[in-house]
């Protein structure tokens, strides 16, 4: 048979979860080299398909099969020896498999790059150095870092390297939000609605939500419950309430508050409720200042 009919029945094989029939294939098929069954037979001694974990035996199978030119095996060892701790090995492993061509090696390098650069950027926040953390962060966001977006938007939205400047700051929380980070959707939100722009902020409240993110859901639910930016809707509004109460978010928890004493009949159950209140509006007052702290 033909070294592509034999591939092609290990990969039967494996599908049916026949490791030890698929293994017992691909042994001469890397006899002769081929890149896919060196590849395959690392995979199945690094992830213990057998139940016959080998690091050492995939390591040398991953080797063989990057010998061959494979770029697959490259990002398959840079993996590897990444999970093992051996960085500067991965590092090269990936830059071989990128020069190869193979978008994934090119795109696990781009967030190799980011990581350094982003842990450089928070330790500079965390100094105050705001200046040097601009200058760290500006390269990331032209590369689409999330994170430094995010930084970003809240460094011109505070205005601590000069005057607040809202509009850049929402400039970097879209694209922030573009890229997916539920807390990125809550920071817009923030500022549009302080900007008095409620439709865009619930838009943008929503968009956390969706991601699961408490504040936004406890943001949300209260605009609904307010009408802002959109329809009244109590009963909505209390539905984001109480999901981000399970959550644990305290201004969700107040607010629940204030809605079950706007239905309660009675002064003295209004103002059992309202005792109910007091603690969680201090713990409240007290996240908010830890918040604050953490972001100078």
């Amino acid at each position: 048979m033909t070294v592509q009919a034999d591939e092609y029945l290990a990969g039967q094989a494996i599908a049916a979860g026949n490791y030890e029939e698929a293994v017992r294939l691909l042994r001469p098929l890397a006899e002769r080299n081929s890149a896919y069954a060196l590849l395959t037979l690392g995979w199945i001694y690094e992830t213990d398909a057998t139940g016959t974990p080998d690091k050492n035996a995939a390591l040398a199978f991953y080797k063989d099969a990057a010998a061959q030119g494979s770029a697959t095996a490259y990002l398959y060892l840079g993996w590897f020896l990444q999970s093992a701790g051996e960085e500067i090995e991965a590092r090269a492993a990936f830059e071989r498999g990128a020069q190869l061509n193979d978008d994934e090696c090119k795109s696990v390098l781009v967030r190799l790059a980011n990581n350094a650069d982003e842990k450089l950027a928070a330790k500079a926040l965390e100094e105050e150095a705001y200046e040097e953390a601009v200058r760290l962060l500006q390269p990331l966001a032209e590369r689409n870092s999330a994170y430094a977006l995010l930084c970003l938007g809240s460094i011109y939205e505070r205005g601590v390297t000069g005057a607040p400047d809202n509009e850049a700051a929402r400039s970097y929380y879209e694209r922030a939000a573009a890229q997916g980070r539920a807390d990125a959707y809550c920071a817009l939100g923030l500022l549009l609605s302080g900007q008095g722009e409620d439709a865009q902020a619930r838009a943008a409240f929503e968009g956390g939500a969706e991601r699961g993110h408490a504040e936004s859901m406890s943001r949300l639910g209260w605009i609904i419950v307010k009408g802002r930016g959109g329809p009244t809707d109590l009963d909505a509004g209390s539905a984001w309430l109480e999901k981000a109460a399970a959550k644990g978010h305290t201004f969700a928890r107040i607010h629940l508050l204030v809605i079950e004493e706007g239905k309660a009949r009675s002064i003295l159950r209004k103002l059992a409720i309202r005792m109910k209140r007091v603690p969680l509006v201090i713990r409240w007052i007290r996240e908010r200042s830890r918040n604050a702290s953490s972001k100078t």
